[in-house]
């Protein structure tokens, strides 16, 4: 009853929040790519206000794209997000970064569309807090989850960061103590964003073996391109070489953090989504094979009490036949046990209740002989009188001493 009930409540909220999920993932897909090409916008941007001309078309070009993947995100998100003041002033923000990014210095251009990404990212956390993506029970979703939300995309967005920042210097070729200080800031907060991704990544891989391969791998190659990237920020960068062109620095860094998101779409996105579908059909089964079960209780259930009712009444209805014969006469009529009736003990009360009264009109009936014996033998004439005094019965010697006497409405039996 209440085991059932409690079991049904908590596999109908299993599949009511994995659909939740795999709605979110649909939502942070679209949304992970608006800030990937995002990133791409401000490091170009940085180099073209740095006066690197070779990357203007570029950056048209990706504001471009921009601009249709930001189409594809307001289709794919709901109206609560669309219609929220927070989604309007990241669509402001974005607008007059289009119509006046290009007229501001480096610093301003950078601080203004780092905004709008660290926004989108907020977001981003917002979406996976509402669909139940946060905090999930298994631990190789988890992983998945914390990796993809939390440290892929920490990493990704220092790493960003480093690439409009370099760029822009390399642009320039010219650097002021604060801007070196800066950099090595960034230097030191991705250097540890790319540690603590890869233990998260060692945990995804732990608890993931079938992606395990794979996982670890894309662990060794960001290591190793990230620390390249480290070590050519120090060396000619804040040793102010300028050996290294804008345009290489930004595709080595493009290439590193390009090959993060890869790892996010092909492998991290897909494998959750896998395993929450996995999860979904499997609750999904457990309710119906419970829904199966309960279904054929109650059919069982429903075939016995049919049964015991259709047995009860036939037996009943044996009762009242057997009653009535017995009550026109019929002292021997008797109900036979049945070791798979419910009404067994009525039927040996009835039996020993026809047993005794039988027994008591034997009695009676001898006592009835033995009296008319007496009465028989009897040498004086004897006259049986009731209480209304009408004579109901006499003796032989009766007739002879009364031989005139005459009883018309009595014979033989009232003797």
């Amino acid at each position: 009853g209440y085991a059932g009930c409690g079991k049904t409540y908590v596999i109908n909220a299993v599949i009511e929040t994995s659909e939740k999920q795999l709605v979110g993932l649909t939502l942070l897909l679209p949304l992970f790519r608006t800030v990937q090409l995002m990133q791409q916008h401000r490091g170009l941007s940085s180099g073209v206000l740095g006066g690197t001309t070779t990357f203007k078309e570029q950056r048209l070009s990706k504001q471009k794209q921009i601009d249709d993947a930001w189409t594809v995100l307001v289709n794919t998100l709901p109206l609560t997000i669309i219609d929220s003041e927070e989604w309007k002033i990241i669509e402001d923000e974005w607008g007059v970064v289009k119509k006046q990014g290009m007229t501001w210095s480096v610093k301003d251009n950078f601080s203004k569309q780092t905004v709008i990404v660290d926004q989108l990212l907020i977001l981003a956390q917002a979406i996976a807090d509402s669909h139940a993506l946060s905090n999930h029970p298994d631990l190789d979703t988890f992983y998945l989850l914390d990796t993809t939300i939390h440290q892929l995309a920490s990493t990704q967005e220092y790493l960003g960061q480093t690439r409009a920042f370099g760029t822009g210097m390399l642009a320039e070729k010219k650097s002021s103590n604060l801007q070196k200080l800066q950099i090595n800031t960034l230097i030191a907060q991705a250097n540890k964003a790319v540690h603590l991704l890869q233990r998260n990544l060692k945990k995804t891989a732990l608890y993931n073996p079938s992606i395990e391969q794979v996982i670890m791998a894309s662990s060794q190659e960001t290591f190793k391109n990230s620390h390249y990237i480290f070590d050519l920020v120090e060396s000619d960068i804040i040793q102010e070489h300028y050996l290294t062109s804008p345009e290489e620095f930004f595709q080595v860094t493009t290439e590193a953090i390009d090959n993060t998101y890869e790892v996010m779409y092909r492998v991290l996105l897909p494998t959750t989504e896998s395993l929450i579908k996995k999860q979904n059909s499997n609750a999904t089964q457990t309710l119906i094979s419970s829904a199966v079960i309960v279904s054929l209780a109650f059919l069982i259930i429903l075939y016995f009490a049919i049964g015991i009712y259709i047995a009860t009444v036939k037996g009943i209805d044996l009762i009242a036949k057997t009653t009535l014969a017995f009550a026109n006469g019929n002292l021997n009529s008797r109900l036979a046990l049945n070791s798979k009736s419910e009404l067994n003990t009525l039927i040996k009360s009835f039996n020993h209740m026809a047993d005794e009264l039988t027994r008591l009109f034997n009695i009676e009936k001898e006592d009835k002989a033995r009296i008319n014996s007496i009465i028989d033998s009897a040498h004086d004439a004897l006259i049986q009188i009731n209480a209304k005094g009408e004579i109901t019965g006499w003796s032989h010697q009766a007739e002879d001493v009364f031989d005139d006497f005459k009883i018309p409405f009595c014979d033989e039996e009232c003797r």
